[in-house]
Formats: structure tokens, sequence, C-alpha cells
């Protein structure tokens, strides 16, 4: 009979100290996430003034907002209004190079009005996404009455 309980209480304690493992794992991966999200830094405020100039250029002059710099260049060498002023933008932030480094860099911060993002590689380089944030109210799903607003981004 005792030795029963005492083969039961050794059961018990080897499910804690599993339970305890698995507490101590999930622990782990929480401080792992918390240090992978990075909050997002602020511009420098060069970089913070060329982002003003060149973001706004590219969301007006190409008609994807999905691009690499070498694509930004092709269209600054085009006649029409739109691209005349992507080229100043890129001139006035000191070239593609100056302007890739620039999204290297930057793309992660507070860009008042904008998001974005590298998608990946391609044979032109970095592919870039960016997108203009609106001022947009939306009703859920669950209670209609209840809105949802998304601000710019603040500097």
């Amino acid at each position: 009979m005792m030795d029963d309980v005492i083969a039961r209480l050794d059961q018990l304690l080897d499910g804690q100290h599993r339970i305890g493992a698995e507490v101590a794992a999930l622990r782990q991966a929480v401080e792992a996430s918390r240090r992978r999200d990075v909050p997002l830094r602020r511009l420098s405020p060069a970089d913070a003034t060329a982002f003003a100039k060149l973001l706004p250029a590219i969301s007006a002059g190409l008609p994807n907002v999905t691009f690499s710099v070498r694509l930004l260049q092709d269209y600054a060498g085009l006649n029409a209004p739109q691209y005349i002023a992507l080229r100043d933008a890129l001139v006035s932030v000191g070239g593609s190079r100056s302007v890739g480094r620039l999204l290297l860099r930057d793309a992660a911060s507070d860009v008042p009005g904008f998001t974005i993002k590298a998608l990946g590689k391609s044979s032109e380089g970095v592919l870039w996404n960016l997108t203009k944030v609106v001022n947009m109210t939306m009703k859920t799903h669950k209670n209609p009455r209840r809105s949802v607003t998304r601000e710019p981004v603040k500097v």
C-alpha cells in the first residue's frame, strides 16, 4: 500500500516538473518574441525631410506601389509631370544609391502618412511596398455601432 502511494507521489512530482519545464519554455518564447518586436525608431531630421519629399512623389508617380530603386530611376527618366516630380525628389535625396540606403536604413521607422516595407529581393534589387495611410472608419461585424479609426502614423 505504502509503495503505491510513493509511486503515485513520484508520478505527480514528475508531472509537476514537466509542467514547470513547459512554463519556462513558454516564458523564454515570449521574451524572445518581445526582443524581436523592436519599437519603431524615430527618423533623424534629415531622413524625415528626405522621406517627406520622396514618398509623396513615389505615391503620385508610380502606377503600382511595389517598386525597386531601379524602377524609380526608370520612371524618373520619363517626361510626364509626375515623373519629373519623382526625378526632382530622387535628386534632392542624393540619387538612387542614397535612396536605396535611406530605404534600407529607415523603412521600419515611423514615416508620417505612409507605411513602407521590404518584400524581398529581385534581379533589380530590393522590392519595396509603399502604402499611403489614410483616416478611415469601419464598422465591426460583431458590434455595428462600434467604430475603429486608423490614424496616420505620427512622427
